[in-house]
């Protein structure tokens, strides 16, 4: 439950639990594309949870993650701050599934590299040399959205390996089939660190 001024009323107010799912939202409405809702703080003055919960149900985190459950972690003098913005996919803790802000991203690169496709092709003789030109035109775009930041590049073992890999496109019949392997853009969710102590 959350504790804040109604919009009606104008005073400070209980809202049942779907108040939370109305301010992630709204957070996510207002935030810049494929921005994780953990860089901002929710409009409310106290959380709660709903009396109907049982506080033996409490579970790790990261199980209450994988079972689809957001959290909100109070930030002393701060605010209240969604801990990690999740889809309700719970068959496997990968984020390209599970993390919000990526699932934003590789729909929207999906959808770009698809359009863009379909306009240059759609209407188009089905031809070898039409075909030949479909990879070289699709690695232009994917440039463009790493450049602008929705694709980002993998360091292994010291050595950059590109964001998009393995294209393909195919002929079969009046169909062109195209595919490839795309790494969305992430954010930081959380921040770790180590501190070593030695002598001055």
């Amino acid at each position: 439950e959350v504790y804040r001024r109604s919009a009606v009323s104008g005073d400070l107010t209980w809202f049942p639990e779907w108040s939370f799912a109305m301010i992630c939202a709204g957070m996510r409405a207002g935030a810049p594309f494929g921005e994780p809702l953990t860089h901002k703080y929710m409009k409310a003055t106290d959380i709660r949870q709903d009396a109907s919960w049982d506080n033996n149900d409490d579970a790790d985190i990261a199980d209450m993650l994988l079972n689809g459950v957001m959290t909100v972690a109070a930030i002393p003098g701060e605010g209240y701050r969604i801990e990690k913005g999740i889809t309700t996919y719970t068959k496997s803790d990968n984020d390209a599934f599970t993390e919000e802000s990526i699932v934003q991203g590789w729909k929207y690169i999906s959808y770009e590299w698809r359009t863009y496709l379909e306009k240059l092709y759609t209407g188009r003789p089905a031809t070898p040399e039409i075909l030949s030109t479909v990879v070289p035109m699709s690695l232009m775009l994917l440039r463009e959205l790493r450049d602008s930041g929705q694709i980002s590049d993998s360091v292994i073992d010291g050595v950059t390996q590109d964001g998009f890999k393995d294209l393909d496109a195919i002929l079969d019949g009046d169909k062109l089939y195209v595919s490839g392997t795309v790494s969305p853009t992430s954010g930081i969710n959380f921040t770790l660190n180590t501190l070593v102590i030695v002598p001055a």
